[in-house]
């Protein structure tokens, strides 16, 4: 995720929208690696810390590399490129919703009477951040329209040899017959009677009902997500255009901010927005990390992990998380606020 800071006239522009997709594919390049790593440790039951560092050392390297501890340097990079066509599918979707519909939101908000109200309750710089951080709330639920592809994403790292070699339609196709107790106790067309009489774990669908159930099944997590979402967005956009209010006292409808204060602005929003979703979001990662016949509640997932693993568990995968936040956001703000401008520009956009 990352932070407004834009020149205000390409907002929700054609050039902004295409700028930001293709940030997000560059994005993806580079970061996807860092981002698997942290899915597995999130993903992780247990703790990797041993008694003495080797050990601790070697857990490590077999919860991230799994299969490919022992083996070149060069396969242990490639092992952490599962599900990379999900997560193309993903991340475009993701940055082009996020980057291109944020200022669309929220120049619509600051039209309405709402946006009047806010800006004459608590003056208009107080009141823009305020709308930034309403406006990223709103985009943050309706992210969880993409909820599929990060799905798909999050069971590729997690379980690459279920999914890695297959496209969607064939990942979703291939979970079609789903065991009869899982529909059992929570549909009404199969019963505990049918599964004693047939004696099998599996129930026969047809392909249609099955590619349903099984695209259904994609959705598991939303409400978490869209908890994770709102949350996370309110203090990603918030805390960015507070911080270049506040800080850096600029005002972006009279000047744009600077590459330097769009970056901290940026980094300022990320940082606060992973410390703040995060419990969330290791929470979504496990429920979307089920198999299909055995799905989890998230709290279910929430008593079992605080159970067994501490509270502190919540944050697994916070360290390469915070790690990545300033370069993955630097990046990506700098490169989409060049091309926007160039684009428009050169594409006539």
């Amino acid at each position: 995720m990352g932070a407004g800071g834009h020149d205000p006239k390409s907002h929700g522009s054609p050039a902004q929208i295409l700028a930001s997709g293709t940030s997000g594919f560059l994005e993806l390049l580079i970061f996807h690696p860092i981002d698997t790593v942290g899915k597995r440790l999130i993903n992780h039951r247990g703790s990797a810390i041993g008694s003495t560092t080797s050990q601790t050392m070697s857990n490590l390297r077999s919860i991230i590399f799994r299969d490919v501890q022992s083996k070149s340097i060069l396969s242990k990079y490639a092992s952490l490129f599962p599900g990379f066509k999900f997560a193309v599918l993903y991340k475009v979707s993701q940055r082009t919703y996020q980057f291109g519909g944020h200022p669309i939101v929220a120049k619509y908000i600051t039209n309405t009477e709402l946006g009047n109200y806010v800006k004459d309750r608590y003056g208009n710089r107080k009141g823009r951040t305020i709308i930034h951080a309403l406006s990223g709330s709103i985009i943050g639920i309706g992210e969880v329209s993409l909820l599929p592809f990060d799905a798909l994403k999050v069971k590729s790292q997690t379980a690459s040899k279920t999914l890695s070699s297959n496209s969607v339609s064939k990942s979703i196709k291939s979970s079609a017959s789903i065991p009869i107790q899982t529909l059992s106790s929570t549909s009404a067309f199969s019963t505990h009677s049918t599964i004693s009489a047939t004696k099998t774990s599996q129930t026969i669908l047809s392909p249609n009902l099955g590619f349903f159930v099984n695209t259904i099944a994609l959705y598991r997590g939303a409400s978490w997500t869209a908890a994770r979402n709102s949350i996370g967005c309110v203090a990603l956009f918030g805390t960015s255009a507070m911080v270049k209010d506040m800080v850096f006292n600029v005002d972006e409808e009279k000047v744009r901010a600077t590459i330097f204060q769009t970056f901290v602005a940026s980094v300022s929003g990320a940082v606060a927005s992973i410390l703040i979703a995060s419990p969330l979001d290791v929470i979504k990662v496990r429920v979307q990390a089920a198999p299909n016949d055995r799905p989890l509640k998230g709290i279910e997932v929430l008593r079992t992990l605080i159970r067994n693993e501490g509270a502190f568990a919540l944050y697994k995968g916070i360290v390469p998380k915070l790690l990545v936040a300033s370069p993955k956001i630097s990046f990506t703000f700098f490169l989409s606020s060049q091309l926007a401008p160039f684009l428009a520009k050169y594409l006539g956009l």
